[in-house]
């Protein structure tokens, strides 16, 4: 689903049939859009992604040359997601607009099946397609039993706590190598004197009530821009809740801690705005409050209020992005 802008052709290959047991397993792939705004775009060059239509078309193309080619069951893996933000670019989405998916195994929103069935309306079947997901952080393991003599397919999430057995090999790479981890990165380097909340710890750093520990990421972005640039030279600070990875407690911090707040390796870049820029990225970063979600903006030399009486209705999508101007701002 992924392409590149001057010739068209995909990314990687589009699809592969797997011959398991008799049964040819059609396999094919999705990425959400989003990944335009939510991952590094300096490392995409010219790459482009299917929005809406196009990705239906695209999935059902996918469908169809499976089909073409003998498959006697065909699965989507996907990173589309169910939430609200993603809609028309969703799981659900897709199944409903392309027929012959058999299974959609999809991610992104960190759901599980439960989720999508509450989502959905009491399953999780859409137009013929089964639709699982296991959450987030390996706390299950999915399984899909396909019954061959009846064409069904039945789905259960298996908490990943349930599988106990270990192996010494693997303990043994996992464990001297999270001792060297330790050895280079455990070392106190900072203390907090209050906890700094997170996406982890029941009041995410993407929840629209922010409180002021949570400003705290910005705060060091601001910080280091005005360390490198001049106090006078940067107004402000902003950087998204969802790349705020987790909660750090009172006490001491170390590299390690820090690591897993920000496990991306993203920098910190200044840029000139104007005011009206300002106002329309923060409009469109609150667009589901006050539902939480990835974009909502920490920032740190900025206060704004958001009146959540006024409904949130796109307006006109932005070029190259998934987001759209606010039709009210």
């Amino acid at each position: 689903d992924m392409t590149t802008e001057a010739h068209g052709k995909p990314v990687f290959d589009s699809n592969k049939i797997f011959e398991l047991g008799g049964v040819k397993v059609g396999v094919f792939r999705l990425a959400t859009p989003e990944t335009l705004t939510k991952a590094d775009a300096s490392k995409m060059p010219g790459i482009t992604f299917p929005q809406t239509d196009k990705l239906y078309a695209v999935a059902q193309a996918q469908v169809d040359e499976l089909n073409k080619a003998g498959a006697d069951l065909i699965v989507c893996l996907g990173h589309l997601g169910i939430d609200d933000e993603s809609i028309g670019n969703r799981s659900i989405d897709v199944c409903e607009h392309v027929n012959g998916i058999d299974l959609f195994i999809d991610g992104h929103s960190h759901s599980t099946t439960a989720d999508i069935i509450a989502k959905v309306g009491d399953t999780n079947v859409v137009n013929g397609a089964k639709i699982v997901s296991t959450g987030t952080a390996l706390a299950n393991v999915g399984v899909v039993i396909y019954d061959q003599e009846t064409g069904t397919l039945t789905d259960e999430l298996v908490p990943a706590a349930s599988y106990t057995k270990t192996d010494a090999d693997v303990a043994k790479l996992v464990d001297d190598r999270n001792t060297a981890v330790d050895k280079v990165y455990g070392e106190k380097i900072a203390t907090t004197e209050v906890d700094l909340n997170g996406p982890r710890s029941g009041g995410a750093a993407t929840d629209p009530v922010t409180k002021a520990e949570m400003t705290f990421p910005a705060g060091a972005i601001l910080w280091q821009a005005r360390q490198t640039l001049g106090e006078e030279n940067v107004d402000a600070a902003l950087t998204n809740g969802g790349g705020i990875r987790e909660a750090l407690a009172k006490g001491d911090i170390s590299k390690k801690s820090l690591l897993a707040v920000f496990p991306f390796g993203n920098t910190v870049a200044t840029i000139d705005v104007t005011g009206a820029q300002l106002l329309e990225a923060l409009e469109a970063a609150t667009c589901t409050t006050p539902e939480a979600i990835g974009a909502f903006p920490q920032v740190s030399g900025i206060e704004f209020t958001l009146n959540t009486g006024v409904p949130y209705v796109n307006g006109t999508q932005y070029a190259n992005s998934t987001y759209y101007a606010p039709a009210n701002p």
